[in-house]
């Protein structure tokens, strides 16, 4: 396994995203095996003073390196399982004001609780 980190980033730096500031608080590497190809990403867990979490990701992709922010939140109207049965890659998708489109699942991200 690859735990090496190719990218400048270290836990404890700080730096702005968008209009917040996040100290890196933690790293793990996670792979995934597809077609007998082995692909690993970066995962920084990022908080701000104000307690608000996010994960950067970091990965390799065929276009080059690729970054990726996932800011958490708690939606006012959550989705059920019965819900979320009848989403299918395509459909749109809102939460709250959000609005987006359902794609196919190479990785899943859970939400903390």
């Amino acid at each position: 396994m690859s735990t090496h980190n190719p990218t400048a980033l270290r836990i404890g730096m700080s730096g702005q995203l968008f209009d917040r500031t996040y100290r890196i608080c933690g790293r793990v590497v996670l792979s995934t095996d597809v077609d007998g190809e082995r692909y690993y990403w970066q995962e920084f867990f990022l908080k701000t003073n104000g307690g608000e979490e996010a994960t950067l990701v970091f990965e390799e992709t065929e276009r080059g390196p690729t970054w990726k922010l996932f800011q958490y939140f708690e939606p006012q109207s959550p989705f059920s399982i019965a819900d979320l049965s009848r989403v299918n890659v395509g459909d749109s998708v809102g939460v709250d004001a959000f609005k987006g489109t359902g794609g196919s699942a190479r990785k899943i991200h859970g939400a903390r609780n």
